[in-house]
């Protein structure tokens, strides 16, 4: 478990956080590309200007998270908790929500 953890501007490229808990964490800058985080736990996680460029969020907990000025372009959405998730200025081109 890394709830609360700091992360910002880490390289987490194709890293495999398949049900981490991450509840709270900030990984502000981060770099996600390609990683997967099927079912991990992001509730609350600050994420704003993440690279998460094809990365998987399937069946993630995504509530209360902010991602002001990410990029999920391409990432996998599918049945993540997104409410009151903020997406403002946030790339979602070919994302996956379904």
């Amino acid at each position: 478990t890394m709830t609360g953890a700091k992360l910002s501007s880490a390289k987490l490229i194709e890293a495999s956080l398949r049900q981490a808990t991450l509840e709270n964490a900030s990984l502000t800058g981060a770099d996600l590309t390609e990683a997967d985080l099927t079912k991990a736990n992001l509730n609350g996680a600050r994420l704003g200007r993440v690279s998460a460029v094809g990365t998987k969020f399937e069946s993630a907990d995504l509530r209360l998270s902010d991602w002001r000025g990410a990029d999920l372009s391409g990432a996998n959405l599918t049945r993540a908790k997104l409410q009151n998730a903020n997406l403002s200025d946030t790339r979602l081109a070919g994302t996956n929500f379904n």
